[in-house]
């Protein structure tokens, strides 16, 4: 049972073929509460998405400010709740 990023690594560099055609379905069958898990969801999120591209996305790291994968719903999120509060408070 492996959730890591070299697992899916592995599966992904062996579900290509040399002839350039991919998969053309993948079942995953080990749907657990470990895999919803943190780092194993994350993992898992990251696989698919390459899996659906052909393997030729490049997962930025968490420490990317440029790219176009940074979730910000967060923080705007907390801009909206900061308004509310200041117009509740006036």
């Amino acid at each position: 049972e492996r959730y890591d990023a070299g697992g899916y690594a592995q599966v992904l560099s062996t579900s290509m073929s040399d002839s350039g055609s991919g998969l053309a379905a993948f079942t995953y069958l080990r749907m657990n509460k470990k895999l919803f898990e943190g780092d194993n969801w994350r993992h898992l999120v990251d696989f698919v998405r390459n899996m659906s591209e052909g393997g030729r996305r490049q997962r930025l790291p968490d420490s990317d400010s440029r790219g176009s994968d940074i979730y910000v719903g967060h923080i705007k999120k907390t801009k909206e709740q900061k308004q509310e509060a200041g117009t509740v408070l006036v």
